[in-house]
Protein backbone atom coordinates (compact mmCIF):
# COMPACT_ATOMS: atom_id res chain seq x y z
CA UNK A 1 0.00 0.00 0.00
CA UNK A 2 1.44 3.52 -1.11
CA UNK A 3 0.45 6.76 0.34
CA UNK A 4 0.48 9.74 -2.31
CA UNK A 5 0.27 13.14 -2.26
CA UNK A 6 -0.17 14.13 -5.57
CA UNK A 7 -0.10 17.19 -7.29
CA UNK A 8 -0.80 18.54 -10.61
CA UNK A 9 -1.53 21.14 -12.60
CA UNK A 10 -4.83 21.70 -15.31
CA UNK A 11 -3.60 21.52 -19.14
CA UNK A 12 -2.60 24.63 -21.12
CA UNK A 13 -1.11 24.67 -24.01
CA UNK A 14 1.99 26.89 -25.27
CA UNK A 15 1.85 27.84 -29.00
CA UNK A 16 4.63 25.20 -30.02
CA UNK A 17 2.26 22.71 -28.26
CA UNK A 18 4.44 21.97 -24.81
CA UNK A 19 2.31 23.29 -21.26
CA UNK A 20 4.00 25.80 -19.25
CA UNK A 21 4.64 25.85 -15.95
CA UNK A 22 1.54 26.33 -13.98
CA UNK A 23 0.32 29.69 -12.46
CA UNK A 24 -1.74 30.62 -9.24
CA UNK A 25 -3.90 33.36 -11.07
CA UNK A 26 -7.33 32.88 -11.84
CA UNK A 27 -8.26 34.26 -15.70
CA UNK A 28 -11.41 36.45 -16.93
CA UNK A 29 -13.53 34.83 -19.48
CA UNK A 30 -16.22 35.99 -21.79
CA UNK A 31 -18.06 35.11 -24.61
CA UNK A 32 -16.21 36.19 -28.07
CA UNK A 33 -17.58 38.57 -30.64
CA UNK A 34 -19.09 35.37 -32.31
CA UNK A 35 -21.38 34.60 -29.17
CA UNK A 36 -20.35 31.50 -28.94
CA UNK A 37 -16.95 30.66 -27.73
CA UNK A 38 -15.06 31.76 -24.41
CA UNK A 39 -12.42 35.03 -25.06
CA UNK A 40 -9.64 35.11 -22.41
CA UNK A 41 -9.42 31.24 -21.82
CA UNK A 42 -6.20 29.55 -21.74
CA UNK A 43 -6.79 27.22 -19.01
CA UNK A 44 -8.79 26.03 -16.47
CA UNK A 45 -9.64 28.68 -13.54
CA UNK A 46 -6.76 27.46 -11.16
CA UNK A 47 -4.23 25.68 -12.20
CA UNK A 48 -2.60 24.46 -9.68
CA UNK A 49 -4.51 21.23 -7.51
CA UNK A 50 -3.47 18.37 -4.86
CA UNK A 51 -5.02 15.10 -3.56
CA UNK A 52 -4.49 12.30 -1.52
CA UNK A 53 -4.11 9.05 -2.61
CA UNK A 54 -3.94 5.14 -1.48
CA UNK A 55 -2.74 3.00 -4.32
CA UNK A 56 -2.11 -1.00 -3.86
CA UNK A 57 -0.36 -2.68 -6.27
CA UNK A 58 -1.67 -5.79 -7.05
CA UNK A 59 0.67 -9.10 -6.59
CA UNK A 60 0.92 -11.29 -9.65
CA UNK A 61 1.41 -14.42 -7.18
CA UNK A 62 -1.44 -13.81 -5.34
CA UNK A 63 -5.33 -14.61 -7.16
CA UNK A 64 -6.52 -12.08 -9.25
CA UNK A 65 -10.03 -10.42 -8.41
CA UNK A 66 -12.51 -11.69 -10.63
CA UNK A 67 -13.70 -8.38 -13.36
CA UNK A 68 -10.05 -6.62 -12.71
CA UNK A 69 -8.79 -8.00 -16.54
CA UNK A 70 -9.01 -5.52 -19.09
CA UNK A 71 -9.77 -6.55 -22.26
CA UNK A 72 -9.32 -4.73 -25.57
CA UNK A 73 -9.99 -5.43 -28.84
CA UNK A 74 -7.12 -4.78 -32.03
CA UNK A 75 -8.66 -2.73 -34.98
CA UNK A 76 -6.40 -3.97 -37.27
CA UNK A 77 -7.03 -7.89 -36.59
CA UNK A 78 -10.48 -7.76 -34.51
CA UNK A 79 -8.34 -10.17 -32.10
CA UNK A 80 -9.16 -9.64 -28.00
CA UNK A 81 -5.75 -9.00 -25.79
CA UNK A 82 -6.61 -9.26 -21.79
CA UNK A 83 -4.15 -7.39 -19.47
CA UNK A 84 -4.28 -7.96 -15.55
CA UNK A 85 -4.79 -4.78 -13.49
CA UNK A 86 -1.69 -3.47 -12.56
CA UNK A 87 -2.55 -1.72 -9.10
CA UNK A 88 -5.67 0.06 -7.88
CA UNK A 89 -6.49 3.70 -5.82
CA UNK A 90 -8.77 5.55 -4.15
CA UNK A 91 -8.99 9.08 -2.91
CA UNK A 92 -10.87 12.32 -3.26
CA UNK A 93 -10.16 15.47 -5.62
CA UNK A 94 -12.71 18.01 -5.78
CA UNK A 95 -14.99 17.17 -3.43
CA UNK A 96 -15.46 13.71 -4.87
CA UNK A 97 -14.43 10.29 -3.58
CA UNK A 98 -12.64 8.44 -6.54
CA UNK A 99 -11.88 4.86 -7.06
CA UNK A 100 -9.33 3.80 -9.51
CA UNK A 101 -8.09 0.64 -11.77
CA UNK A 102 -4.38 0.91 -13.58
CA UNK A 103 -3.24 -1.46 -16.43
CA UNK A 104 0.20 -1.28 -18.06
CA UNK A 105 -0.64 -2.41 -21.21
CA UNK A 106 2.71 -1.59 -22.90
CA UNK A 107 6.55 -1.17 -22.57
CA UNK A 108 9.54 -0.83 -24.20
CA UNK A 109 11.72 -3.42 -25.72
CA UNK A 110 14.66 -4.12 -24.13
CA UNK A 111 16.95 -2.04 -26.60
CA UNK A 112 14.56 0.76 -26.61
CA UNK A 113 14.34 4.36 -24.00
CA UNK A 114 12.73 2.88 -21.28
CA UNK A 115 8.50 3.68 -21.14
CA UNK A 116 5.73 2.22 -19.69
CA UNK A 117 2.52 2.54 -21.48
CA UNK A 118 -0.41 2.98 -18.83
CA UNK A 119 -4.23 2.63 -19.45
CA UNK A 120 -6.48 3.74 -16.08
CA UNK A 121 -10.03 4.10 -16.13
CA UNK A 122 -12.03 5.36 -12.69
CA UNK A 123 -15.80 6.28 -11.09
CA UNK A 124 -17.24 8.19 -8.63
CA UNK A 125 -20.30 8.57 -7.65
CA UNK A 126 -21.35 11.15 -11.01
CA UNK A 127 -19.64 9.67 -13.48
CA UNK A 128 -16.98 7.21 -14.89
CA UNK A 129 -13.88 7.96 -16.81
CA UNK A 130 -10.38 6.36 -18.44
CA UNK A 131 -7.40 8.02 -19.92
CA UNK A 132 -3.76 6.31 -21.24
CA UNK A 133 -0.51 8.44 -20.75
CA UNK A 134 3.14 7.40 -21.17
CA UNK A 135 6.25 7.45 -18.51
CA UNK A 136 9.16 8.26 -20.00
CA UNK A 137 12.58 9.19 -18.83
CA UNK A 138 13.31 10.76 -21.47
CA UNK A 139 11.28 13.00 -24.13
Amino acid sequence: ELQLDVEFSMPRLMPDGSPPPPENKRESVALGDDGLTLAGSKSIGLNDYSTHETMVFDSATEGRKQGTDLVMKKKSTNEEVSYSRTAHSEGEMFGLKFWENWYIIGENDSDQPEFKFVYYNGKTRQNTYEGAFVYSRTR
